[in-house]
């Protein structure tokens, strides 16, 4: 996500380093020494791997406080991003660039983040995460599919076929009751207030826009750095929902605990977005989207460990589809 440029001739003078079979020192040009030989760079991967683990970190917070309205806890959450955000480029002395790379896009953009945010944290209480973070994998089909038709990018016949294999993988998942019968309705997490059929087709709404979020967002990226980016969400998420309070007056107040967890969520939040940024430094961005689904790796140990959830034989069969068709799809664009 965050890139950051070389100068030309420092690139020229590390090849020339690279390949020569000498190295010589500043004080005799005569003196030959061996070559160094260099380890292949793989701290991106590890990198990669705990921003992975951020993310379900920050995830797994949300669960653990179905009290708090999904309305609440966007706008919380957002609040303390906002602020961390702001200490950030306070202290790296950036406030410059978010003044002078405002766009009125951002700010339509932001509110269908905002909305698909609020969707997002009141269907995960309804399904566990690994099917959640599953689901929500298929931004990388979604993408395809709509880069094909806002941006004229072409749309393979393989794609298709991966696309549609996708989507059998979410109807295992979210099994509805009326082909499935019990096995539909079994629940899997206790705290959700929707079934969760329904949690799985909102997901796959959350999907939709956040594909359609990325695909706004790629003009947008090359003028505008990923933290810039993220510190306009989260001021939009907090006008947008901060008016809904002002109007309503429902915001209610936090315990400690409720507090813990969502400045939790926001720590962990921010470091998930730094840690990628970093990896994407160090490592090819195909690279880094294969590893991230390491996160369906550890999903179903939380699920299992923290809220005593077991995926059942349709999961495990719906997101084999559904990260095949994904990796597939990643290796192909590489």
């Amino acid at each position: 996500m965050l890139g950051l440029t070389r100068n030309t001739k420092e690139i020229e003078l590390e090849l020339v380093y690279k390949h020569s079979s000498f190295k010589f020192s500043l004080n005799d040009a005569s003196l030959p020494i061996e070559p160094v030989k260099r380890k292949p760079m793989r701290i991106g991967i590890y990198i990669r791997i705990i921003a992975s683990l951020c993310s379900l970190v920050f995830i797994s917070f949300r669960k653990l406080i179905p009290e708090v309205s999904a309305v609440q806890y966007t706008f919380d959450r957002a609040f303390c991003s906002l602020i961390l955000l702001a200490l950030y480029f306070y202290f790296t002395k950036q406030y410059e660039i978010i003044k002078k790379t405002f766009e009125p896009k951002i700010a339509i953009i932001s509110a269908g983040g905002c909305i698909a945010d609020v969707f997002y944290f009141v269907a995960i209480l309804s399904l566990p995460i690994s099917e959640m973070v599953t689901i929500v994998s298929m931004v990388a089909i979604f993408n395809g599919i709509i880069g094909s038709y806002m941006l004229g990018e072409s749309y393979l016949k393989i794609e298709k076929i991966l696309g549609a294999v996708s989507f059998l993988g979410v109807f295992l998942i979210v099994r509805p009751p009326f082909i499935f019968g019990s096995e539909g309705t079994a629940e899997d997490t206790p705290t959700g207030s929707i079934p969760r059929y329904f949690a799985g087709l909102i997901a796959l709404g959350c999907a939709v826009v956040y594909s359609l979020i990325q695909v706004q967002l790629r003009e947008i990226q090359a003028r505008m750095p990923p933290f810039v980016v993220a510190f306009y969400f989260n001021l939009a998420y907090v006008i947008l929902l901060g008016t809904y309070y002002v109007v309503t007056g429902s915001h209610e107040a936090l315990n400690f605990h409720e507090l813990t967890m969502i400045i939790g969520s926001s720590v962990f939040h921010l470091a998930n977005l730094i840690l990628l940024a970093k990896s994407l430094q160090l490592e090819k961005p195909t690279i880094v989207g294969l590893v991230g689904y390491t996160s369906l790796v550890f999903s179903p140990m939380i699920d299992l460990v923290v809220f005593g959830s077991f995926p059942s034989i349709y999961t495990v069969l719906g997101a084999t589809l559904i990260v095949g068709s994904c990796v597939k799809l990643l290796l192909m664009r590489s």
